[in-house]
C-alpha cells in the first residue's frame, strides 16, 4: 500500500484504531468523545496506519495535520486523554474525513436491489435502513437531521410504491423509521383523515416524484407526485405537512381523489378555492417569509402521453392559501425568452419537468434545466432562469444553445 500525502484522517467509531502503537476508539458526539491527539499523529512513522479503512498518513502533511487537529484534540484530552478507551455498540460503520474533498460511504449496501430492515417504529437502530428505490422526497431539519420518505422501490418484503417516513441523525449515524408502511404485500394506501387537523393515524399514501420544502417552524412539507390516495391511484395534488414535533401528518389541502384538473382563480390573486393541478416531478423552493413556492412538473392525460406545465405558484402557510403567480394554466407552452439578462413581465420559460432549483441571498428563485420546451422546440434544456419575488418578473441568464430539443424524453 503506498503512502498518500493527503491530510487525511479516519476515524472508526467502536474500534481500535492504531497509531504508534497506540490503541484508541474514537465517537461520533464530540462531547464524549475520545481522540488521536496531534502529538501521536507527529511521532507516527511513515505510512502507519491510522485506520481500519487502511487510511495512510504521510509525515509530509504532519505541520498541517498538528494546526487542524489541534482543537479536535483538546476535546479528547478534557474526556479522558488521547489514548484512552472508549466504545459506541453498533457505531462500526460510520467514519469521518478531515480532508476535503473526499467521498465517505456512511449507510446502506454496495449491492444494488436490497430490501429495508424497519427495525421497531420510532426506535433508531444501527441496523435500520430504508430499502433501495428512486424518486423519494427529503428534507434536512433544523437540528440537522436528515428525512426521507416514499419514492419507488423497495420495502421490508418487496417492491412497490412506498410511504415510509426516515429520520437519519447525522450525530449517532443511525436511521429510525418514522411513519408509513414497511410492506409492498398490499397498496400503500394513504389516510386523510379531516382536513386540517393533524392526527397520529394520518399517513399521506405512496408515491414518487413528489415536491418538498421545510418551513420556519421546522414542519416539513409534501405535495403531490404520482401515487396513491385513500382508495385510488394516479397524479396527485394533495398538501401534506409533518411536525417533527410531534409525530403527526395533516392533510392541509388539495384533493384525496387523483388526477384533478386543480383550480387556478385570478393570477395574482390568493384565495382559499385555489389549487394546483395534480403533476408529479416539479420544483420548488422556500423564500425569505416562508412562504411555498412551486414551478411546472407534469401530468398524465392519456396512458403514455405526458404533458408538461410552467405554471409558478405560492403558497401562503399564514394564510394557507395557494396564489397562482405566472406561466400559463394550460400544459405545453413554449418558454418566452425576451433579451438575455433583462427582466421582464412577459418572460417566462417554458413548460418543463425534472429541473433543480436554488434561493439566492436577496430571495431570488433560480431554475435549470430539465426536460419540456425552450423557445419553440423540445427537449432537455440547459437555459437558467431568475425570478424575482419583488417585482414578479423572469429573467434567463442562460439561452439553450442551437438545436437545443432533438433530445426526446426517455420514456
Amino acid at each position: 500500500m503506498s503512502l498518500r500525502s493527503t491530510l487525511a484522517i479516519s476515524f472508526v467509531f467502536a474500534r481500535p484504531i492504531l497509531a504508534a502503537g497506540g490503541q484508541i476508539d474514537v465517537l461520533p458526539n464530540p462531547a464524549t468523545a475520545t481522540l488521536l491527539s496531534a502529538a501521536t499523529l507527529l511521532t507516527s512513522p511513515a505510512g502507519a496506519e491510522v485506520a481500519g479503512a487502511g487510511r495512510l498518513v504521510s509525515p509530509a502533511a504532519t505541520a498541517g495535520m498538528a494546526r487542524s487537529l489541534a482543537p479536535v484534540a483538546a476535546v479528547g484530552n478534557a474526556t479522558g486523554g488521547a489514548g484512552a478507551s472508549t466504545a459506541v455498540p453498533g457505531q462500526e460503520k460510520a467514519t469521518m474525513a478531515l480532508a476535503p474533498g473526499e467521498w465517505t460511504w456512511m449507510s446502506g449496501s454496495s449491492v444494488v436491489d436490497q430490501y429495508g430492515i424497519y427495525g421497531t417504529l420510532g426506535t433508531p437502530a444501527a441496523t435500520n435502513t430504508p430499502g433501495a428505490r428512486q424518486y423519494p422526497v427529503s428534507w434536512t431539519d433544523g437540528s440537522g437531521n436528515l428525512w426521507l420518505f416514499g419514492g419507488s422501490g423497495n420495502s421490508a418484503d418487496g417492491g412497490g410504491i412506498q410511504n415510509d417516513l426516515w429520520k437519519y441523525s447525522t450525530a449517532i449515524g443511525e436511521w429510525t423509521w418514522m411513519s408509513g408502511s414497511s410492506t409492498s404485500l398490499s397498496y400503500n394506501y394513504g389516510k386523510y383523515g379531516t382536513l386540517g387537523t393533524p392526527a397520529g393515524t394520518n399517513v399521506p399514501g405512496g408515491r414518487y416524484q413528489s415536491v418538498s420544502w421545510t418551513d420556519g417552524s421546522g414542519n416539513l412539507w409534501l405535495f403531490g407526485g404520482t401515487g396513491f390516495t385513500e382508495s385510488a391511484y394516479g397524479n396527485l395534488n394533495d398538501l401534506w405537512k409533518y411536525s417533527t414535533t410531534t409525530g403527526e401528518w395533516t392533510w392541509m389541502g388539495g384533493s384525496n381523489i387523483p388526477n384533478q384538473a386543480g383550480s387556478y382563480g385570478t393570477i395574482g390573486t390568493p384565495a382559499a378555492s385555489n389549487m394546483p393541478r395534480a403533476r408529479n416531478f416539479s420544483t420548488s423552493w422556500t423564500d425569505g417569509n416562508g412562504n411555498l413556492w412551486l414551478f411546472g412538473g407534469y401530468f398524465t392525460s392519456s396512458p403514455g402521453n405526458y404533458l408538461q406545465l410552467n405554471d409558478l405558484w405560492k403558497y401562503s402557510i399564514t394564510s394557507e392559501e395557494w396564489t397562482w403567480v405566472s406561466g400559463s394554466n394550460a400544459p405545453a407552452q413554449f418558454g418566452s425568452y425576451g433579451a438575455l439578462g433583462t427582466p421582464a413581465a412577459s418572460n417566462v420559460p417554458g413548460a418543463r419537468q425534472g429541473s433543480i432549483s436554488w434561493t439566492d441571498g436577496s430571495g431570488n428563485l433560480w431554475l435549470f434545466g430539465g426536460w419540456g420546451n425552450a423557445a419553440s422546440t423540445s427537449g432537455f434544456l440547459n437555459d437558467l432562469w431568475q425570478y424575482n419575488v419583488t417585482s414578479g418578473s423572469w429573467t434567463v441568464n442562460v439561452l439553450p444553445p442551437p438545436g437545443a430539443g432533438l433530445l426526446k424524453e426517455v420514456a
